[in-house]
């Protein structure tokens, strides 16, 4: 029962009744009786609507269902665009070990190895040679990159070592990938809330999003 057919239920029964011409005596007397019926009406209407009421707010049609919670900001790192942070021109601003955090948009901070290790990526100098490497969980994936000064990051595939692991894991290829198909890398300043970041692009759109890995 909708809120307009309870109304409509009060309205009705108290509504007066039409004016009585009978004999006056006859009318007090029945008007005693009115008095009464009318009462018990009235409560018999009041039970039908409090019953009404009820129905309507436990009816699965009716349920209102729960609001829910607005996602906590500091549970989730800032985004990302592709304009942000410095463009990548010499090597030294990619030299270190980064963990990986985001491929494609989608969070793998919680991605480990058979050694609890988390995806990450490395670079490094060796001599005169700029060596990168990366595991897909399972296997570790390396080669050579360079930096041009217009900002252009390019990565050569190298080898690949099985790091082996006593469990059924997911393979993530894409940790790899991700440095093998980039075309540009950006590093973005830290702020009092975010930690530094290495952004990796392949054809002006982000694919992997790094934090220096811990220590």
């Amino acid at each position: 029962m909708t809120s307009d057919e309870v109304r409509r239920v009060f309205d009705t029964v108290l509504t007066a009744p039409p004016p009585d011409t009978a004999d006056i005596d006859v009318t007090i007397r029945t008007g005693r009786r009115r008095r009464r019926r009318r009462t018990v009406l009235l409560s018999s209407a009041a039970a039908l609507a409090v019953l009404a009421i009820t129905a309507t707010a436990i009816l699965p049609g009716n349920q209102r269902r729960p609001t829910s919670p607005a996602a906590d900001p500091a549970a989730t790192s800032a985004a990302v665009t592709r304009d942000e942070g410095t463009t990548v021109t010499v090597a030294d601003q990619l030299l270190g070990s980064w963990s990986t955090i985001e491929l494609d948009g989608q969070n793998v901070r919680a991605i480990r190895d058979g050694g609890n290790r988390p995806l990450g990526v490395k670079f490094e100098q060796d001599g005169t040679t700029l060596r990168w490497g990366a595991s897909d969980v399972v296997n570790y994936h390396s080669g050579t990159f360079s930096v041009s000064k217009d900002g252009r990051f390019q990565a050569n595939p190298g080898t690949m070592t099985y790091l082996g692991t006593t469990e059924k894991v997911q393979l993530y290829p894409r940790n790899p990938e991700a440095v093998e198909q980039a075309t540009e890398a950006h590093v973005v300043a830290p702020t009092p809330t975010e930690p530094p970041k290495l952004l990796l692009l392949t054809g002006g759109k982000i694919t992997a999003v790094y934090t220096p890995a811990a220590q």
